[in-house]
């Protein structure tokens, strides 16, 4: 099995009105998913809550915002408005942002540390799962969500284009786990923590692309002005762009695809095979090779 071409779907450039559109997408809390007639609903699992359609799209939403709290976007423009009044360069407009984000962050606003909480409970992953009880961190998705990328990878193969029962059984396997491991987490109950969030994510754009804000740090967009802020320690924005949209594409198409019980087969048409492969490149995962486009 030979390593697969290096790539990356949402490279540094992803320009942030490209962000906006997937928010915009995101507010599970008041956006319900519009429904393809020819959907079947999943089917319970033993042991886990039913998760439906809906369920999932947050889910899906919570997982694209734990990736972008990788990327510090949020954290930038906490920091910035906690260190407002020491950045006399700023004109009055970019100021008076500035203060009204301080003047949120001291309300309704969910801070750095619960939101890390929340995404370690649900994805076992960020600074969050070092800070809990053991018990509380979801440490299993992670290989789960893994073993169904590389699955659905599998599948997906030009070699694979003969129908392929265990490959398609790896599928049914790993999409019943992932499944039953959500169900456990009652992720539907943090719909108005996902709007809070989203709505912290919009604000922290609308800072990092204010005039005076990309003027003083010297960039021309929100990604470069991040850059220049977090210096030596700025994250692979564009690994975490590529891990936040592919990933929730992949938990998107769970709820599309038949019926988990082996009455029908799966295409790899059918498949997520794209955001399989992007999402497990992202991960340093992509030792399967990739399908033709």
């Amino acid at each position: 099995m030979h390593a697969a071409p290096t790539h990356r779907a949402s490279p540094l450039a992803l320009a942030c009105d490209e962000v906006h559109a997937a928010l915009a997408t995101l507010d599970a809390a008041r956006l319900p998913v519009p429904r393809d007639p020819l959907d079947i609903p999943l089917p319970a699992l033993a042991g886990a809550r039913a998760l439906n359609r809906e369920t999932l799209q947050l889910i899906g939403g919570l997982y694209w915002q734990s990736e972008i709290e990788h990327t510090g976007l949020v954290l930038a423009a906490e920091m910035l408005a906690d260190a407002r009044f020491e950045l006399t360069q700023l004109p009055g407009a970019s100021m008076a942002r500035l203060d009204t984000l301080a003047q949120r962050m001291r309300g309704r606003w969910i801070p750095r540390a619960q939101r890390e909480a929340l995404f370690a409970r649900l994805f076992g992953d960020g600074p969050g799962a070092s800070t809990q009880a053991n018990a509380a961190v979801n440490h299993e998705f992670a290989r789960l969500f893994a073993n169904l990328c590389a699955a659905v990878a599998a599948l997906c193969q030009p070699a694979s284009a003969a129908y392929d029962g265990l490959a398609e059984g790896r599928i049914r396997l790993g999409a019943s786990a992932l499944l039953e491991n959500l169900g456990a987490r009652n992720a539907g109950a943090l719909a108005t923590a996902a709007a809070g969030i989203g709505e912290q994510i919009r604000a922290a754009i609308e800072i990092l692309q204010d005039a005076g804000v990309l003027a003083m740090l010297g960039a021309t967009q929100a990604w470069q002005a991040l850059g220049r802020l977090f210096g030596d320690t700025a994250p692979d924005f564009g690994r975490y762009l590529s891990r936040a949209h592919a990933g929730r594409q992949v938990i998107l198409a769970i709820a599309s695809l038949p019926q988990l019980d082996a009455r029908s087969r799966l295409a790899a048409t059918a498949l997520p095979c794209q955001d399989a492969y992007v999402w497990l490149d992202a991960s340093g995962l992509a030792a399967t090779p990739r399908a033709a486009s």
